[in-house]
């Protein structure tokens, strides 16, 4: 008995407590593919897929990378290891977004060689989402570079109440689709 009580118990936990996080996206677009580096966005969408990379495969494969996918995310985890200078020239021959997510410093350390995510001093953009004073936060932000016109397009999303997390997700990824298909 004290076997079945322990394994319900355990299948309640694993089922049961791991969609509490999951955010249902309201999407109903395009089918997006994006390539992660970093932590996976715990959501739900059926027209959303997601597939990790490493940064060696972003440096190496940058064609296959833009026919292969719709976009990049990078997540916090990897903005450190992301901002080196080794990566900078990738994201400017990639042919798709790429979206910081949560970048305190936007696209700036990434993309220009000799600074980095730690040694990037001025923080060019205010993102505190937990600290709303009405004033617009930045949250996250979309680079893509064209190459035959050497012109940087760069988009900016707020986040003005956490409880918008599904908003900013909608937007980035309408976004996406504008820019791509």
């Amino acid at each position: 008995m004290k076997k079945w009580l322990i394994a319900f118990v355990l299948l309640f936990c694993i089922t049961g407590c791991k969609n509490i996080q999951t955010l249902e996206i309201p999407y109903e677009r395009q089918e997006l593919k994006i390539a992660i580096i970093g932590d996976t966005p715990d959501i739900q969408n059926k027209n959303i897929t997601f597939e990790h990379i490493s940064l060696d495969e972003l440096n190496n494969k940058v064609n296959i990378l833009s026919s292969e996918f719709n976009a990049i995310m990078i997540t916090p985890s990897m903005f450190v290891d992301a901002s080196q200078d080794q990566f900078s020239e990738a994201y400017h021959n990639v042919e798709i977004p790429i979206v910081f997510w949560n970048s305190s410093k936007a696209h700036y350390p990434f993309v220009n060689n000799k600074i980095n995510y730690l040694n990037e001093n001025e923080v060019s953009l205010n993102n505190i989402p937990h600290s709303m004073d009405g004033i617009e936060q930045t949250h996250s932000t979309i680079f893509l570079y064209d190459i035959e016109t050497e012109k940087e397009s760069v988009w900016f999303f707020h986040l003005n109440e956490p409880n918008e997390l599904k908003k900013l997700y909608s937007e980035i990824f309408n976004k996406i689709e504008e820019v791509t298909i």
